[in-house]
């Protein structure tokens, strides 16, 4: 509860609300790019009861907003948006939040895995072409040059994400400062 945890892609919050109720207040902050999405995340933690968290909710198109200037974090997290990066976006993105973590902090977030047979249709297999191959080795050789080391967790189906759903197959990746950072 005492970590501070950065959300990237926060969205409204469908991970967040969860979070914010976690950490201590001042504990969370998220960043978006899209003001509507906040603003439905800012609503759910009125009717939620949670502004007493103190969650902060950043608008911006940077990973390293102004707002940002100074804070380190004990946790990033990335949740269903590393496939949307491609190699320029991944170093920008490795770049700025290097500096953000704390001594021993790790950065979340996962990427594709073996699709699941019963989600191969048409329109997923579509999408899918249209979204970056990261794998475990592509981001731990993006996130070198920035003092990060990449390794595999898991799929988040085996970590507890609902088996119902379509990205069960997708797999974590943890980054944490290498030794030579």
């Amino acid at each position: 509860p005492s970590h501070r945890l950065l959300d990237l892609g926060c969205g409204p919050l469908p991970g967040g609300i969860a979070f914010i109720r976690y950490l201590e207040p001042g504990g969370y902050y998220g960043l978006d790019r899209y003001a509507a999405a906040l603003d439905d995340g800012y609503r759910q933690i009125g009717e939620q009861g949670l502004a007493p968290k103190n969650p902060r909710l950043v608008h911006t198109d940077r990973f390293d907003p102004p707002a940002l200037k100074g804070v380190q974090f004990d946790y990033v997290w990335a949740s269903q948006i590393l496939y949307y990066f491609n190699a320029a976006k991944l170093a920008e993105m490795f770049g700025a939040i290097a500096p953000m973590l704390a001594p021993g902090g790790k950065f979340l977030g996962d990427v594709l895995g073996d699709c699941e047979p019963e989600f191969r249709t048409k329109r997923h297999l579509d999408w899918i072409a249209q979204v970056q191959p990261h794998t475990v080795q592509s981001l731990d050789a993006a996130a070198r040059p920035f003092g990060l080391q990449a390794r595999s967790v898991g799929t988040i189906g085996s970590l507890g994400y609902p088996p119902q759903l379509n990205l069960r197959s997708n797999v974590l990746i943890e980054f944490t400062a290498s030794a030579a950072r």
